[in-house]
C-alpha cells in the first residue's frame, strides 16, 4: 500500500470507522459460501475489524492485518468491546509483502476493498502473496472496485465479488454474473 493512502486512512480513521458501521458492505453475505469448512481465515486490510469480527462470530479462527496503525487501533478497540482478545489476531503488515505470514498458513483469505490501494506496479506481487499464504485448496474471497484509485470508500455501490480456489464455486459464481 502506498504512503499517501496510509496517511489518508491514518488521518481519517475515526470518521471512516463511524461510516463503516453505518454502511452494509455486502461482503459478509458471501462468508458462509466462501469459507464453509475452512477454519483459519485471514482478513487482509481489516480496517476497523468489522469483517474479521463477523468471521469470528461465525466460528472461524480468524486473523487480521492492516497497514494503517490508526485503523489497527480501532480494530483492537472493536475486539475488546466484543470481549475478544486482539493479541496475536491483529497484525500490522502490508501488501504485497504479507511478511507476518508464512507460506500455506491459512485456509481462506478475505481481501475486500484493498487491492485498489496497491500501486499498479505491485498488483502482481500482491495477488501472488495472497495465494502464497493460502494452503493448497484454500479459498480467496476478493472484492475490489476496478480502476478505483481513490482511497475514499464508495458509499453507494458495491464492488464485484470473486471467489477463487474452488473451480466449481468460481465457475458457478461467474456464470451467475453473466
Amino acid at each position: 500500500m502506498d504512503n499517501r493512502t496510509i496517511e489518508f486512512y491514518s488521518h481519517h480513521a475515526p470518521d471512516l470507522s463511524r461510516s463503516y458501521v453505518q454502511v452494509d458492505a455486502g461482503i459478509e453475505q458471501h462468508f458462509d459460501e466462501a469459507f464453509e469448512g475452512f477454519r483459519r481465515v485471514l482478513d487482509v486490510g481489516c480496517g476497523t475489524g468489522r469483517d474479521v469480527l463477523e468471521l469470528l462470530r461465525r466460528g472461524h479462527d480468524a486473523y487480521a492485518m492492516d497497514a494503517c496503525d490508526a485503523m489497527l487501533s480501532l480494530a483492537r478497540e472493536a475486539f475488546r468491546r466484543e470481549g475478544v482478545a486482539p493479541e496475536g489476531r491483529i497484525l500490522r503488515d502490508t501488501l504485497p509483502e504479507l511478511a507476518q505470514f508464512t507460506d500455506e498458513e491459512v485456509d481462506g483469505v478475505l481481501c475486500s476493498a484493498v487491492l485498489m490501494h496497491v500501486p499498479e506496479a505491485e498488483i502482481f506481487d500482491a495477488v501472488y502473496s495472497l495465494r502464497r499464504v493460502l494452503k493448497p485448496g484454500g479459498r480467496l474471497l476478493l472484492a475490489a472496485w476496478p480502476g478505483c484509485a481513490s482511497p475514499r470508500p464508495r458509499r453507494h455501490s458495491r464492488p464485484p465479488v470473486v471467489f477463487a480456489g474452488d473451480p466449481g464455486l468460481a465457475r458457478g459464481r461467474n456464470a451467475a454474473r453473466r
